[in-house]
């Protein structure tokens, strides 16, 4: 039973389509042969081996969609490498849908926890149908996307670390404050007395002391303030 895949890509789009049976190459062509009529116009269809995806070289976000499975009923054998592959080619929000034959359903979850650790997201999963010839092994249909960013695409975070310092608030209280402050107003007013800074000092401080004064200073004290006094030179 060849699955159908019409509804999975659509006009315009980048399409690898993923095999590995080389005894099944009429079926391959056709089924090549279909996907480019879907496609068209502007769309193109790739063909790789999976076995040699990792030597293919493909450039980065080069696919819309990856397609494995599609081609006959056996699915393909994927390693953590071949996925992880399949996530760098991918475009940004593009999409991987692969088939495989299952015959536990433990092993679903195995396979969405791997497509999960290949760097895709939103994967989910179809049953298709019961295989009578395989002893009843269920077709699965995985689909998986690209993160609507590039893997490993990295943005600087504008984050200060700095801790914001709060003004200080003063500790006066607010009466006392006013007390000792004076506004342009006051300053005009009549009633306000300024004291002269010439007043606060009399006659009897503005007077040099004589040597005399300073016998109760020791010889060096003595020098030293006449020098600052201006009574004694050093000659």
């Amino acid at each position: 039973m060849v699955i159908d895949y019409s509804s999975l890509i659509t006009t315009g789009q980048s399409v690898l389509l993923l095999w590995g049976n080389t005894s099944e190459m009429e079926k391959l062509e056709a089924t090549v042969g279909q996907m480019r009529s879907l496609v068209a116009p502007g769309g193109t269809i790739h063909v790789e081996n999976v076995e040699r995806l990792l030597l293919s070289n493909h450039t980065s976000s080069r696919f819309d969609v990856v397609l494995s499975g599609f081609v006959s009923n056996a699915g393909l054998s994927f390693t953590s490498d071949v996925l992880a592959e399949i996530a760098r080619i991918l475009k940004p929000s593009g999409k991987v849908c692969l088939t495989q034959l299952l015959d536990e359903k433990t092993l679903i979850d195995r396979w969405l926890t791997d497509l999960k650790l290949s760097g895709l997201v939103n994967s989910t999963f179809q049953t298709l149908n019961v295989n009578s010839m395989t002893d009843g092994a269920l077709t699965i249909l995985f689909t998986a996307q690209k993160p609507n960013y590039e893997i490993g695409a990295s943005s600087q975070l504008k984050i200060s670390f700095a801790k914001k310092v709060k003004p200080m608030e003063s500790r006066v209280d607010k009466e006392t404050e006013k007390v000792w402050t004076l506004s342009a107003n006051d300053i005009a007013d009549d009633d306000l007395d300024l004291i002269d800074d010439d007043e606060l000092l009399d006659e009897e401080d503005l007077k040099k002391p004589d040597a005399a004064s300073l016998r109760g200073c020791s010889t060096m004290d003595t020098f030293r303030i006449l020098m600052i006094l201006g009574l004694f030179h050093y000659k």
